[in-house]
């Protein structure tokens, strides 16, 4: 009896999942559903972030801040951290997207801004899915340290920083003061091999290193843990 309720339920569960994707997942069996592996990233970066804080740092209801946040469920690095019990700081240059975060993420920060280690104003330039800041003193877009907006909020100490400012990382991250915030994990995309060696040298001096790379996106963990 019991495996016939099992096969049942299974059957139930894969066509849910079935018609709920689009119609274009194929059927699973009831084994396989037990080791099914939910992603809301680009790259499974949520896959890799669970790892190390679930099993390496043992972290619950902790603090994420995502720049370049994008959106609250599609390509969403912080989606599965937040379903957890984590909260944190949501930041996007698109006003329209952190209105979305005001509505299905309430309880966190949600905050309408470019990030760079320079003040000042900028417009987007669109591309498809993605929208590069440019700066300009005519546009709508405030620019923003991140250290500016983290001093805001009631955060004093990160656990992880996303950041993904479509070729601006570096600037993004030269605006936050790591010693203070130490971040436990941070994940960066790195758009070619410079972008990506300059990233790890300024890093590296600051006490991370690399541990995985998941396509664009590199992750890095602090070697000393302030307990």
């Amino acid at each position: 009896m019991k495996a016939i309720f099992e096969r049942i339920s299974a059957s139930l569960v894969s066509a849910g999942i079935f018609f709920l994707h689009n119609r274009n997942t194929p059927k699973f069996t009831r084994e396989e559903i037990r080791y099914l592996r939910f992603s809301f990233s680009q790259f499974g970066e949520d896959i890799g972030l669970g790892r190390w804080f679930d099993e390496f740092f043992k972290i619950k209801n902790g603090v994420y801040v995502d720049v370049g946040a994008f959106h609250p469920i599609h390509y969403s690095n912080t989606l599965l951290l937040h379903k957890k019990g984590w909260r944190g700081v949501n930041i996007d240059m698109n006003a329209g997207k952190i209105a979305l975060f005001k509505v299905l993420r309430p309880g966190d920060v949600n905050v309408h801004a470019a990030v760079s280690n320079l003040s000042g104003k900028a417009r987007a330039l669109h591309a498809g899915l993605v929208e590069e800041m440019i700066f300009d003193p005519e546009g709508d877009i405030p620019v923003r340290r991140l250290d500016d907006i983290l001093a805001e909020t009631e955060f004093r100490k990160v656990d992880y920083l996303d950041i993904d400012c479509e070729g601006h990382d570096y600037d993004a991250l030269q605006s936050i003061d790591l010693d203070l915030y130490q971040p436990k994990v941070i994940t960066i995309e790195a758009l070619g091999t410079e972008a990506a060696s300059r990233l790890s040298d300024y890093l590296s001096s600051k006490g991370y290193a690399l541990k995985e790379k998941f396509h664009f996106t590199l992750l890095f963990v602090r070697e000393k843990i302030e307990r």
